[in-house]
């Protein structure tokens, strides 16, 4: 009985990854932003991004000039707000309007105070959207997008082309990338390029674009949107208390009848790097059990799952060798070489040696353990803390 249910958990960790690997939209294969720019019919539409700050006043020059310096016509007006940001960022945000902004196309408004039952960044950003219409550059010939980007995000001067590109040929109504997060000291090395790993498991991007699944998500770094689909959702308002807005936004318009494209990108970088490990904590535990819809039954599946799946195989592989079972030992080495294949696509991404893969279950416990310290956090009313507030809580 003993020999059998050893057998069992020896064998669950390599199904898992048979699944994984095979049967779950090939998630570990990155789909990458296009290079190409295909020919759109600039004449015919017009793009205003809208960017919420708060806080910024570290990046906000450098960010906001990459949106200034892209390449298309297109893009008509770049709407910041300033949400109630208690730093240098107006100045720095004038300052770039002074130096480089002859043009004006950077309209800066100052941001109202958080009302109740929004969260502070999607609240900013409404107040952005509003101000698209009270501009009334459009008529009803042209089509409107909305480029959603944060004001910590440098892009490429062909970024917006190549968003407006993937429009054109994939007829879709939301395009989003995930743009290249920092990934310099040990634990960025150790940790970023897991959650990218992670986030496409969880959202693997061939589903996501397939209107035969039901799986959406978006990345809330560089989001580009049809006005006439946002409108059709009821807008940010429709998700104004959602954490994790960005992929909220996206089953909205998936539920809606409309098209998604979610991709990576190597040309749109974050401007902010993360320090320490504190950092990075921070960042996981203020949204990691919203993900889990809040559920404590989630929260203890996750931590099986977790275990059965990135821990277990390594713990056979000693216990192999401690008891001399061969079975055991070809098993779990079988299951790591599938682990680490799926992972190395993303290691090239981040262009990191190909030892880091043996690495993935320390990142995993390290995720594991972040996320049940956001469920304490939620269970003592501190759930959300980003910059000094604590967001609305869906």
């Amino acid at each position: 009985m003993a020999n059998s249910l050893l057998l069992f958990f020896c064998i669950l960790p390599l199904f898992i990854w048979i699944y994984l690997g095979f049967f779950r939209y090939f998630f570990w294969r990155p789909i990458v932003l296009p290079s190409n720019i295909s020919t759109y019919p600039i004449k015919d539409l017009q793009v205003f991004a809208v960017i919420p700050a708060r806080n910024e006043a570290e990046v906000i020059k450098k960010t906001l000039f990459s949106v200034l310096q892209q390449n298309s016509p297109a893009l008509k007006k770049i709407i910041v707000i300033n949400d109630n940001s208690d730093d240098q960022t107006v100045t720095m945000i004038n300052q770039l309007i002074k130096e480089s902004d002859p043009l004006k196309k950077i309209l800066l408004l100052q941001g109202k105070p958080l009302i109740a039952g929004w969260t502070g960044k999607l609240w900013a950003v409404h107040q952005g959207i509003q101000k698209i219409s009270d501009l009334s550059l459009a008529n009803e010939q042209q089509d409107v997008y909305v480029w959603l980007t944060d004001a910590d995000v440098i892009h490429h001067p062909q970024t917006l082309s190549h968003l407006l590109s993937i429009v054109q040929e994939k007829r879709v109504d939301l395009v989003s990338v995930m743009v290249k997060l920092s990934a310099k000291i040990f634990w960025e090395k150790l940790l970023i390029p897991a959650f990218i790993y992670f986030f496409q498991k969880l959202y693997p991007f061939a589903a996501v674009s397939s209107d035969k699944s039901k799986i959406a998500a978006a990345a809330g770094g560089c989001i580009l949107i049809r006005q006439k689909t946002l409108e059709k959702i009821g807008g940010v308002a429709s998700i104004r208390n959602q954490l994790i807005d960005d992929c909220s936004l996206a089953k909205k318009v998936k539920n809606s009848g409309g098209q998604l494209w979610l991709g990576l990108t190597n040309t749109s970088i974050a401007a902010r790097p993360y320090e320490n490990l504190n950092q990075l904590w921070r960042m996981v535990t203020r949204s990691a059990y919203r993900q889990l819809d809040n559920s404590f039954i989630l929260l203890i599946l996750t931590c099986v799952g977790m275990v059965a799946t990135y821990l277990l195989p390594w713990i056979f592989i000693i216990l192999s060798l401690v008891i001399f079972n061969w079975l055991y030992l070809f098993l779990s080495f079988l299951t790591i070489i599938l682990m680490i294949r799926t992972y190395l696509p993303t290691l090239n991404l981040y262009q990191l040696p190909k030892i880091w893969s043996l690495f993935l279950p320390i990142a995993a416990f390290f995720y594991l353990m972040m996320t049940i310290h956001s469920a304490y956090l939620h269970k003592v009313g501190k759930g959300g803390n980003w910059k000094g507030r604590l967001q609305a809580n869906g």
